[in-house]
């Protein structure tokens, strides 16, 4: 099955067993988003926090990063994970951030191999 395929196919799934089976969650969440997690997650396509933590579409607001990782607050850098955070916050009132990690994390491998000297590309 080719990628345009596999995602068509997808979707198909998601309309009819999750979508049309649940109108009322569904006509809900059309009028906005009132999540009560914030959940950062490593953005490896094997750790799916709505799968691991059985969330329901509209329980958690996501950012997912390499390794997870939340960078310090700053005004000018990072401003990404910044702006996820104060928009979850004030806008969205989540009332708890979660940080998940995972165990054979291939972005730590890398961070924990790191020789911070200027000798590697990334």
């Amino acid at each position: 099955m080719d990628a345009g395929e596999r995602m068509n196919t997808g979707f198909e799934h998601f309309k009819k067993e999750i979508y049309e089976k649940k109108p009322e969650l569904f006509s809900e969440l059309a009028k906005g988003q009132s999540p009560k997690f914030m959940v950062f997650a490593c953005a490896d396509s094997r750790v799916c926090p709505s799968v691991i933590l059985n969330f329901s579409p509209g329980e958690a607001f996501y950012a997912a990063h390499i390794a997870a990782m939340v960078p310090p607050y700053d005004n000018t850098k990072f401003s990404g994970a910044g702006a996820a955070i104060e928009y979850a916050v004030l806008h969205l009132k989540v009332e708890n951030i979660v940080v998940i990690g995972h165990s054979c994390c291939g972005g730590i491998k890398g961070l924990m191999s790191f020789k911070g000297d200027g000798s590697s590309g990334t």
